[in-house]
């Protein structure tokens, strides 16, 4: 299949061609010294050739990352070092509260057109924490999800896990209503209370956590938002904000990448990252696809009325067998709308892949997907600068020379750390997780119908452990990895 086919090319493409770094090193920008300008031409000369030549096998030649190599004895751009690095106009570097953001499900994520209430929810700070790079042609309720799993996944985890513990204290008390099903021939007791109380408490805090946080006036990250940071009304400002793109950029600790299917077209998003690629750490960035998040989302709400389905089908106390019979339907529909919807996305995922490897391989400034036409030219004169303080080309280079260098280092930087930030397999495991969570809940409820039982029968206490066991080893392994991952 294609997907399969592309994951088979990253992969092979990876081993081919990703460098070694040190762990405390960030990724350099090669002819950062000046006794290193012969390499670097000749570097790029073979990189011209390579070009024009094009991509001729996608994932078995090495036309966007081998011919370049990164030599840890090179000196990283130091931002004080570069005048496009640094603010000419401190109080340029603004960042808004990322509450502000989420606040009214993202609705500043809406338009692009900015207003001086915008820009007046920013403050002037010293750092950024995270610097968003986004297309504003993606819808704002795509990209305020993707937003909210990044940053709000730790919190629904533990609220979720604090839910389901009291439910089940709750349960043992006998304080929910239960039902008796017959598990290998013994009635156990059972309910449904963690599965509904535990998935909603985890997507309530998805959506909320950062309104929760505002109304606790606990701190929270600084974020950069083009709309918020840069004033939109006064065009001088306005001007002297957009060529300060490398100084926000440097100034912030990590990038959130919000990565729709335009991202790598776009000649600002490719600006942003691969200035971010040049003065910090892969490590520091990370790739948020909208698909994914999408897709968890969806596969999550199908696979909580499969269960809850499955649940409520066994209880033959209260529903006649015309219910049980619908209820059983809808299990069906339901499980068989999970699998298509994650089948789908997973396979439109990997073409999507690899047309972004494409697109990485084609960039070019004069022909990249702009927001405005009319920025184009000031774009690429940023470009241009930024290049020459890079000494990427030298310093009389034209804006030609240094956007053509630029393309290169697109071509070498971009595919690395995409796939370093999604991980081997292109589905980071935390979206994995979101689906996961409802068979969590499940053998929650399986938990607390199991400490009922205990109370009728004591001496059942084997049944008890083992699924007790089962599930919180399961819990453990789910949170851990959505975490670090």
């Amino acid at each position: 299949s294609r997907s399969s086919l592309c994951f088979l090319v990253v992969r092979n493409t990876l081993e081919q061609a990703m460098v070694p770094l040190d762990a405390d090193s960030s990724v350099m920008i090669p002819g950062a010294l000046d006794d290193e300008k012969p390499t670097m031409r000749a570097d790029l000369d073979e990189q011209r050739c390579a070009k024009a030549n094009g991509p001729a096998s996608i994932g078995s030649s090495s036309w966007f990352l081998t011919p370049l190599q990164v030599s840890s004895t090179r000196s990283k751009i130091h931002h004080s070092s570069i005048k496009h690095l640094t603010f000419k106009d401190i109080t340029l570097r603004r960042a808004i509260q990322l509450p502000l953001v989420m606040r009214g499900l993202g609705l500043i994520l809406g338009s692009s057109t900015g207003s001086m209430l915008d820009h007046e929810k920013s403050d002037e700070v010293n750092k950024i924490d995270v610097f968003l790079s986004h297309n504003w042609s993606v819808p704002r309720g795509s990209k305020f999800l993707t937003i909210a799993c990044r940053f709000n996944l730790k919190y629904a985890w533990v609220a979720c896990l604090l839910v389901q513990l009291i439910i089940c204290g709750l349960n043992v008390s006998n304080t929910f209503p239960s039902w008796t099903r017959v598990v290998s021939g013994t009635a156990r007791a059972r309910s449904q209370w963690c599965l509904l109380l535990g998935w909603s408490s985890f997507w309530m805090t998805i959506l909320f956590a950062q309104d929760v946080k505002a109304l606790l006036q606990l701190s929270a990250p600084a974020v950069f938002l083009d709309k918020a940071c840069i004033d939109q009304v006064d065009a001088q400002r306005r001007q002297d904000g957009i060529n300060a793109l490398p100084a926000f950029i440097a100034a912030s600790e990590c990038m959130c990448a919000v990565v729709s299917e335009e991202f790598f077209r776009k000649l600002w998003t490719m600006l942003e990252i691969c200035t971010f690629l040049a003065t910090h750490d892969i490590k520091s960035l990370m790739v948020e696809p909208v698909a994914l998040a999408k897709t968890a989302t969806a596969s999550s709400a199908c696979a909580f009325l499969n269960i809850l389905a499955y649940q409520l089908k066994d209880v033959d106390l209260i529903w006649s067998a015309g219910i049980t019979r619908i209820l059983f339907v809808v299990w069906g529909i339901t499980f068989t709308g999970f699998m298509m919807i994650a089948i789908h996305v997973l396979r439109k995922w990997g073409e999507q892949l690899m047309l972004i490897i494409t697109c990485i391989a084609t960039f070019n400034t004069s022909t990249a997907l702009c927001f405005s036409e009319d920025d184009r030219y000031l774009v690429r004169s940023v470009i241009a600068d930024f290049a020459r303080d890079a000494k990427l080309v030298s310093a009389t280079s034209t804006i030609e020379e240094a956007a053509e260098a630029f393309e290169i280092e697109v071509q070498h930087r971009v595919p690395v750390a995409l796939f370093s930030s999604l991980g081997r397999t292109g589905v980071p495991f935390r979206f994995v997780g979101v689906i996961v969570l409802l068979f969590i809940c499940f053998m929650m409820d399986s938990v607390s119908g199991e400490m009922q039982q205990l109370l009728v029968d004591k001496a059942d206490m084997e049944t008890f452990w083992r699924v007790s066991l089962q599930t919180f080893l399961c819990y453990g392994c789910i949170v851990t990895s959505s975490t670090i991952a």
